[in-house]
């Protein structure tokens, strides 16, 4: 039965990180596209927070109320399944896809609001001239998406954003947050806590995305947030190094530092951008192709990131104690043999 949970349950977050970040686009004012899209992010990282919470071991989180802190998402979920019905469906499917122009237009005047007219027959005109334009151009199916050379280049960008995402170090820390504070000194109490302030800063930087997004470019923030969170990586795996074979408290301190600044970094630009980038590269037809094809490569990355970390200390101990020989061709010398484990 949990297994059972379990895949359904990641069939469904494979279908809301696919459908809702083209659901607020289409929904948003072009000019607020991709300030809206960021909200998918903060959600995200509330409902990192609240977990969190839930399973705080005076709470949830323990061997006899560990099922109803798994379980107890289900309330959430019913509750926000009946306020479904009260969201409009999206104005750009109504049109583009039923051919519906009077429910698209009524749908247009309950989001934008009352005195809008004017805007809406606007809107309704450019969606007019992206249906003429859709009606010219073949269907996107997968393999016509897959075949269209003009599209390669915003696929990968697409998947490599997600894969990049989830590959990047944030799930290692948030999977493994209680032994990487402890780890770096902390008691397993102050570590409890640590990692909840951790959950807090970053529902609180996810926050600044809609200010970010809608002010610079999209090239620039993925440059900086991909540098920063490979600093912060690379300080945090030093003073971890050095902690080891030390007894300074400073670096405990610097260590946690580290991964503040490492969490404020993915959300300038790794964090959000990654969820609604596919809908701001890619028209109507091909885009529901690629977000697809980008959700499957964010999910990849999480489920490598789940398995591979756990052996991979006993992994690396293995080859350290059992180097493997190779073999290098060095002319006009002879074969040396290397190990592995050696350093030069």
């Amino acid at each position: 039965m949990l297994m059972t949970g379990r895949f359904l349950g990641g069939i469904a977050s494979a279908l809301i990180f696919t459908a809702q970040p083209m659901y607020l686009l289409e929904l948003a004012p072009s000019e607020l596209s991709g300030s809206v899209g960021v909200f998918t992010c903060i959600g995200v990282t509330g409902g990192i927070l609240l977990a969190q919470v839930f399973t705080l071991t005076h709470l949830l989180g323990n061997e006899r109320l560990w099922p109803y802190a798994l379980s107890a998402y289900s309330l959430l979920v019913m509750a926000l399944l009946l306020l479904l019905w009260w969201f409009p469906e999206s104005p750009r499917w109504l049109f583009l896809h039923k051919r519906d122009s009077a429910a698209s237009e009524r749908a247009l005047l309950r989001v934008r609001g009352k005195n809008t007219e004017e805007e809406v027959q606007q809107e309704l005109l450019e969606m007019r001239d992206t249906l003429e334009a859709k009606a010219s151009s073949e269907a996107s199916s997968l393999c016509s998406v897959l075949g269209d050379r003009e599209l390669w280049l915003p696929l990968l960008l697409v998947c490599s954003f997600q894969a990049t995402q989830q590959l990047s170090g944030v799930n290692a820390i948030f999977f493994y947050s209680l032994s990487i504070l402890t780890g770096a000194g902390f008691s397993a109490g102050a570590a409890t806590w640590l990692n909840l302030g951790i959950g807090g800063f970053n529902l609180g930087t996810s926050l600044l995305g809609p200010l970010l997004i809608r002010r610079f470019p999209r090239r620039p923030l993925m440059m900086i947030s991909c540098s920063t969170c490979a600093l912060a990586l690379l300080a945090m795996s030093l003073g971890l190094f050095f902690l080891e074979r030390s007894e300074s408290t400073v670096l405990t301190y610097f260590c946690a530092a580290f991964i503040l600044t490492f969490i404020l970094g993915f959300q300038l630009g790794l964090g959000p951008i990654a969820y609604f980038i596919g809908s701001e590269l890619l028209e109507d037809s091909p885009r529901p192709v690629a977000m697809s094809m980008g959700s499957l490569f964010s999910w990849i990355g999480n489920f490598l990131v789940g398995i591979v970390l756990p052996p991979a200390p006993e992994c690396l101990e293995l080859v350290r104690l059992h180097p493997v020989h190779v073999r290098v061709p060095l002319l006009p010398a002879p074969h040396l043999a290397i190990p592995a484990g050696d350093t030069w």
